[in-house]
């Protein structure tokens, strides 16, 4: 097995922190969707605004928790109970 250089390490970082903003955004409008019938136009106008801002809020406060709480930092190669007591930090702060 090769060594992983740095480059490829801040690849798949971002990649990981790209895919948990979509991950996270996805949830919310998803659940605004399911929550109305999954019809868009059921969906009041001033709901779909509400939405936007908290959903940039909560990407961003839980991109900025899983940093803290080094969850970014093991990249999952070799998951431990360490890693599950972080994401029980990181939900239970959420």
């Amino acid at each position: 097995m090769r060594a992983t250089t740095k480059f490829e390490y801040g690849i798949r970082l971002f990649l990981l922190v790209v895919m948990d903003m979509a991950t996270i955004v996805l949830s919310y409008f998803l659940g605004l969707w399911i929550r109305f019938e999954f019809s868009i136009d059921h969906i009041p106008r001033h709901y779909i605004g509400e939405v936007a801002w908290f959903t940039i809020v909560a990407v961003l406060v839980s991109v900025f928790l899983y940093y803290v709480l080094h969850l970014y930092h093991s990249i999952w190669r070799f998951a431990s109970v360490s890693e599950l007591f972080r994401i029980i930090a990181v939900y239970l702060i959420l």
